[in-house]
């Protein structure tokens, strides 16, 4: 039932974890067949001092939950529960994730549940439908309440419906009782924050049937820095919502990105850029970013289509540029010929700007070679090409060019160009392996963050 609860939060776009604190007989890993690398450490590992908790916290390839699996069968677990490791952890994790869900065993067997339940903000009796009388529930919940934490309500699971009529199945199920030993779900929020915003805990959620392979969170001092993604919303085509925007920052901070550069588009001398929404939605990401504590800065910035309007308003402050340094994002349309591109360097260079081409890989021009390294040479061009170009095949000539310009360096950096987190979303920590892969660690730090980091100073 727990996973279920989990992956609902995490599907809703909470970052969930999710404790099996059932340490004397624990059947999830075996029930769900989960797949846990390395030793398979767990919560009674931690517990007893033989490891540190990033050593016992997994994620999954679902995103937005996480699990610490129990661990070792231990005879007595009160001793490890009521010591100050667990508390503290609580801590730990809430300050990490949107919400913490802990799986307590039964209650009324052992008094692991209601010792459990000390540390929480609540619990919720999760029983099975006509296996428990109502004077066993009543007791449960009396055990859970006298530990000072409330009982936020129960959840009956296994119910059959076809054995109720319509006319009595809400009497039944109320006054139905369930399972012998009624098990206890205790839950744990994060403390309230600047303007009483509650901080649930942020991770990444598994389906009942699909997640069930989980992998160590990676421990990585690679920071990586995205110049180009479409993470504020209402004013483009990334993020059209609120949620969205939150959803894309989450999912960055899941990446490895610390700095993301929020580059919607803008259209000089074609359609008014909306610059009080974009700032007033900008703001309203940092300041969250900032209550959750989220280890991400966002920097104003856009991806420019390049008009003949476009350098001299940049210059007078109508659009964002990158970071508000002198650095311009600039994007063309797709039938630009060569001469336009060169012309747009040339004019933004005068306007006293450092030029990154988007997504180079777009555009015609630059599949002859010799107009790649003219644009570099001449003009002073830098070239970011997109992850998923990286990460894709798009045919053989296609693949090609990619290797080539990659093995000749004539791309300078790579960004997301991330729009959602379905279609097109964020895949810098991919993109990083495989680069890494191909060119050495070095290489691939220099252009997933080293790049962009002494060029915006950041």
């Amino acid at each position: 039932m727990t996973m279920h609860i989990a992956e609902n939060m995490a599907r809703r776009g909470r970052h969930v974890v999710l404790v099996d604190a059932d340490m004397r007989r624990s059947f999830m890993v075996q029930r769900y067949k989960l797949e846990l690398e390395g030793e398979g450490l767990g919560l009674a590992h931690f517990l007893a001092g033989q490891c540190d908790l990033n050593d016992v916290v997994y994620e999954s390839d679902v995103y937005g939950m996480c699990l610490i699996p129990a661990g070792r069968d231990v005879v007595n677990p009160i001793n490890l529960i009521d010591s100050s490791y667990f508390e503290q952890m609580l801590e730990a994790l809430a300050q990490s994730f949107d919400m913490v869900i802990v799986d307590a065993p039964p209650v009324g067997m052992v008094i692991d549940a209601a010792e459990i339940a000390a540390f929480c903000d609540g619990s919720v009796l999760v029983l099975e439908y006509n296996h428990t009388r109502l004077r066993e529930v009543a007791e449960c919940k009396r055990q859970m309440e006298k530990s000072g934490t409330p009982v936020l309500g129960c959840i009956i699971n296994k119910v059959n419906f076809n054995a109720l009529s319509a006319k009595n199945i809400t009497t039944k199920i109320i006054t139905a009782t369930t399972r012998k030993a009624t098990t206890s779900t205790t839950t744990r929020t994060a403390k309230p924050r600047r303007n009483g915003i509650i901080r649930f805990p942020d991770s990444p959620a598994p389906s009942a049937c699909a997640f069930y392979k989980f992998i160590k969170i990676r421990k990585s001092d690679i920071m990586f820095v995205d110049i180009h993604h479409h993470l504020i919303y209402g004013v483009d085509d990334g993020a059209q919502t609120w949620e969205d925007t939150q959803k894309m920052i989450l999912r960055a901070v899941d990446e490895g990105i610390t700095d993301i550069v929020c580059t919607s588009h803008a259209t000089p001398g074609i359609t008014p850029f909306p610059t009080e929404k974009y700032l007033a939605h900008f703001a309203q990401a940092q300041q969250w970013c900032i209550d959750h504590q989220l280890p991400v800065t966002l920097h104003t910035g856009c991806e420019i289509l390049y008009t003949d309007a476009s350098p001299h308003l940049l210059k007078e402050g109508h659009y964002p540029s990158l970071a508000e340094t002198w650095t311009v994002l600039v994007e063309f349309s797709g039938d630009v010929p060569y001469s336009r591109m060169c012309e747009a360097a040339r004019l933004f260079g005068n306007a006293g700007f450092t030029v990154i081409f988007a997504h180079v890989e777009r555009f015609d021009p630059m599949r002859d070679f010799k107009h790649v390294r003219e644009l570099r040479e001449e003009y002073g061009v830098y070239m970011q090409m997109n992850a998923n170009t990286v990460l894709m095949k798009k045919g053989f000539f296609a693949d090609r060019w990619t290797r080539k310009m990659l093995d000749e360096g004539y791309i300078d950096c790579i960004a997301t160009d991330a729009h959602n987190t379905t279609s097109r979303p964020c895949r810098m920590q991919e993109c990083f392996e495989k680069l890494k892969a191909s060119y050495g660690v070095e290489a691939a730090e220099e252009l997933c963050g080293g790049f962009q980091r002494r060029l915006l100073n950041l």
